[in-house]
């Protein structure tokens, strides 16, 4: 999912390095995640480098729907991925309920991959 990945410059990358091994160790984030279905980079660059508002995240911290990928089990319309043909894969919420997209990425067929 390197298309839906931040590019991050050398320096901003070892940052992020250190912030997301301590959201690991704090519980902000899970020890198995690796950021297969969610752009933490972006996350990191957006809401953590120039503020304090990642000082209080604990391990019931709900990350924004902002930054899942395509992937994501609730990849929803309020991601910045979902945008041009990635939109159709995009569920949506009504309150807490989440409804998925007609079609989820990972279901998607031959004639879906060679068009999107």
């Amino acid at each position: 999912m390197d298309n839906y990945e931040t590019i991050l410059p050398e320096e901003d990358e070892k940052e992020f390095k250190i912030w997301f091994a301590q959201a690991k160790e704090n519980g902000t984030v899970h020890p198995e995640d690796n950021g297969e279905d969610y752009d933490f980079r972006g996350f990191w660059k957006d809401m953590i480098k120039n503020s304090d508002e990642g000082s209080d995240m604990t391990a019931d911290t709900h990350f924004p729907d902002t930054y899942k990928k395509p992937n994501h089990e609730t990849f929803s319309v309020e991601s910045k991925y979902a945008k041009g043909k990635m939109k159709k894969y995009a569920g949506y919420w009504e309150g807490n309920r989440f409804i998925p997209a007609k079609k989820k990425y990972k279901d998607r067929d031959a004639a879906d991959i060679l068009y999107d």
